[in-house]
């Protein structure tokens, strides 16, 4: 019989009595007498000289570099594009608005903030919600002014 993981010769000496398993005196693996029995009856793998060996894994290699390039020269459609509008304010400007904003009420408090704190802290902390969880869309638009009849 023959050890089917390394194809070494297991004989009655490799037999552990205690056990009632055959032990491969080549790479330990240990087996029942009718797992060997079926290993013998079974497929075995071919013994291949190396070069035919090399030679086919060089040509699997080459052919999954070949499916590889095909899926990946394969034209992607992208998601759902984002439409840019004209009108549409840079994100830059709307933080250094925000920050104008947030200075402004940090000093009727009494409390001046510097620039970088208003802008970078305050200022992302309320643009990032609105932006990306909230859709919100920052535009230019002409916003009619109403004045009573005293400023008229």
């Amino acid at each position: 019989m023959r050890c089917p993981s390394c194809q070494t010769k297991i004989t009655a000496r490799n037999y552990d009595d205690e056990y009632e398993i055959f032990e491969c005196p080549e790479c330990g693996a240990v087996y029942e007498e009718d797992e060997l029995r079926e290993a013998e009856n079974g497929s075995h793998p071919r013994v291949q000289a190396k070069g035919k060996k090399r030679r086919a894994e060089i040509q699997d290699d080459e052919e999954a570099i070949a499916a590889y390039e095909a899926e990946a020269l394969k034209p992607v459609k992208s998601g759902e594009r984002e439409t840019k509008h004209r009108d549409e304010v840079a994100t830059r400007d709307v933080l250094e608005i925000f920050a104008d904003e947030i200075e402004a009420i940090w000093a009727e408090f009494g409390t001046p903030i510097d620039r970088l704190n208003a802008r970078e802290y305050f200022a992302m902390n309320i643009f990032r919600p609105l932006t990306f969880e909230g859709g919100v869309q920052f535009r230019e638009k002409e916003v009619p002014l109403v004045h009573c009849e005293d400023h008229a």
